[in-house]
């Protein structure tokens, strides 16, 4: 980010560095709360921790990374950096794992989701904070950037997999830590 901010500033060049929240969509490789929910949901397998619910994060769709890209690279970036996650000018999705849960069984009905209250002890990803709400307006205003509602997200993610179940990594079954597992 750095690099890029000093060749921005003092060369001119037009390129600019994206702050990304939880990545969440299909085909991803990541290992993200929302992606493990679905995955298990879908293999109609539960999702049960004993805390967790009251954790807030900033949820990113992949697609709207891959779009913020193409937009970069046809506009000028004003900026240097660019949050590409969290609020926008008519969206919110900074969620907390418990609304996320919500959004994931209304559009997965048989989902077996259950989270403990309070936050994810020592954070999530090794990450032993909580980000604060960030807002994508510069990104919106300068790059056309957009972002796609939560539940929209969710169900394109839902839909995508459902056709593409043999493209979904397996990995994500045994993802949490024995610890967390809701005995």
């Amino acid at each position: 980010e750095e690099l890029v901010s000093m060749h921005h500033q003092f060369y001119d060049m037009h390129c600019c560095s994206f702050r990304l929240g939880e990545i969440y969509g299909y085909s991803m490789g990541n290992l993200r709360f929302s992606n493990i929910m679905i995955r298990l949901a879908l293999a109609g397998k539960p999702f049960e921790v004993p805390h967790g619910a009251d954790h807030p994060e900033n949820c990113t769709y992949a697609t709207d990374v891959g779009t913020a890209a193409v937009n970069a690279f046809k506009n000028k970036p004003v900026h240097s950096v660019y949050n590409l996650t969290g609020t926008g000018a008519n969206v919110d999705n900074y969620l907390t794992l418990q609304q996320q849960a919500e959004v994931i069984a209304k559009v997965i009905p048989e989902a077996n989701l259950r989270i403990g209250p309070g936050m994810v002890p020592g954070g999530s990803y090794a990450v032993s904070y909580v980000r604060a709400r960030i807002s994508a307006e510069y990104a919106e205003r300068d790059i056309g950037y957009t972002i796609t509602p939560y539940e929209q997200g969710i169900r394109e993610t839902v839909g995508w997999m459902k056709k593409n179940w043999d493209m979904v990594p397996r990995r994500y079954f045994e993802a949490l830590p024995p610890e967390w597992i809701a005995k």
